[in-house]
């Protein structure tokens, strides 16, 4: 199974992923196209991390405002929203690291 980063390396915090409670072609394109993994494959990696290290679960959202306002507020946090959501004052608070074409 694939590892993904755990540490944010810049601001040595640990990264603190988000995820949407339901399917959307934004969380599908994030798993294939960053991660190089489908849905299952992920929430394994996850379920699997909880069970054997302790880990909490990935915060969960509905929407994509949800999602920016856990990103601006959470130090370390990252996640996936549709470009179009991110506003001028948003992109104060963000900082897009990757976009992915979809």
């Amino acid at each position: 199974m694939k590892r993904i980063k755990k540490r944010w390396a810049e601001i040595n915090k640990a990264i603190r992923p988000a995820d949407r409670k339901k399917k959307c072609i934004e969380k599908e394109a994030f798993y294939a196209k960053i991660l190089g993994m489908q849905t299952d494959e992920v929430e394994l990696y996850f379920a699997k991390l909880q069970f054997e290290n302790a880990e909490k679960p990935q915060e969960k959202v509905n929407s994509d405002q949800e999602m920016i306002q856990y990103i601006s507020e959470e130090i370390g946090s990252i996640g996936y929203v549709n470009l179009n959501s991110i506003s001028e004052k948003d992109k104060e608070n963000i900082k897009i690291v990757c976009t992915v074409a979809i």
